[in-house]
């Protein structure tokens, strides 16, 4: 990849959640801001390159957390409903993002506001996840399963005219968090519901209406591997849509972890003939800048 042909374009950048909290790690503040300190840093080198990053994050092992605390205190206070706790987290997250984006500019001696939005995600009353859920989110249990939710895709992002209104004030945003709020549409209300939106097909969506050429994931691994967790596991350095679609269709990778991830940048680079990468965290500039991770390009 040229990676002078990727400057001064904006990109969205989407922060795993097991990257902010990873499943061998102690779930602390203290621990997942530092990880988000570290993204930070990367933020701030693209900004400092020329990108326009617009930035989302998953949010799975932290809705985990709260909704085993609504377990273990229900018979004291109220457990809160699933919705309740993406916002959360969404606010979590994302002011904690804010602030150590903000600290690292301040370092840098780099002027540029940063904010978060709380954003709200339209989803189907009918899909069929509702009736079949299969989201895991939280830590494993005792018996290695783990809690299964509804994941409706998203059809609308509500509070896009305020994203866009943000960026065209050239305000560095977070949004998206987990995924959105999930909501549905009564007549003319809508509510929240128990469902989390799978975070890369919103980013996707995402990227797409607000006219991004690149959009990158950074997870917990370092790229697209086939035979993953095999003695013949190999990462791909770099592939076309049509190659990756074949692979996913062959079913090469887990539906519960690899699989909506590879759906979303097939879902971006068709809708926009833009370009996709994914990797960890650790290399998230190389990887928005095609050094490292898996490259994803559309059909030549």
């Amino acid at each position: 990849m040229n990676t002078n042909d990727e400057s001064h374009r904006r990109v969205v950048v989407a922060l795993g959640g097991n990257a902010i909290a990873p499943s061998d790690g102690d779930y602390s503040a203290k621990e997942q801001t530092a990880n988000i300190a570290l993204a930070a840093e990367s933020i701030v080198d693209l900004i400092s390159n020329g990108y326009e990053p617009v930035i989302t994050h998953g949010n799975g092992p932290q809705v985990g957390n709260l909704l085993l605390k609504n377990e273990l205190s229900a018979s004291f206070v109220p457990a809160m409903p699933l919705d309740w706790c993406v916002a959360q987290t969404q606010a979590t997250i994302g002011f904690t993002l804010v602030t150590e984006i903000e600290s690292e500019l301040q370092r840098r001696s780099l002027s540029r506001q940063v904010t978060s939005v709380v954003t709200r995600v339209e989803v189907s009353p009918e899909d069929p996840s509702f009736n079949s859920p299969v989201k895991p989110i939280g830590r494993p249990r005792d018996d290695g399963t783990r809690r299964l939710v509804p994941s409706p895709p998203p059809i609308e992002i509500l509070d896009i005219p305020v994203i866009e209104s943000l960026l065209n004030l050239d305000v560095v945003v977070v949004a998206c968090g987990g995924g959105g709020i999930p909501m549905v549409r009564e007549d003319s209300t809508l509510r929240g519901v128990e469902a989390v939106v799978d975070k890369d097909l919103c980013t996707a969506l995402l990227a797409e209406q607000i006219a991004a050429t690149r959009m990158v994931i950074v997870t917990d691994v370092d790229g697209i591997k086939t035979n993953y967790k095999t003695d013949t596991e190999e990462l791909i350095r770099s592939i076309s849509t049509q190659d990756l679609r074949a692979l996913l269709q062959n079913g090469e990778f887990p539906a519960g972890s690899m699989a909506p991830k590879i759906l979303s940048v097939l879902q971006f680079i068709d809708a926009t003939g833009g370009t996709a990468a994914i990797g960890a965290l650790n290399d998230l500039t190389a990887v928005v800048n095609g050094m490292a991770g898996t490259q994803i390009h559309p059909n030549e």
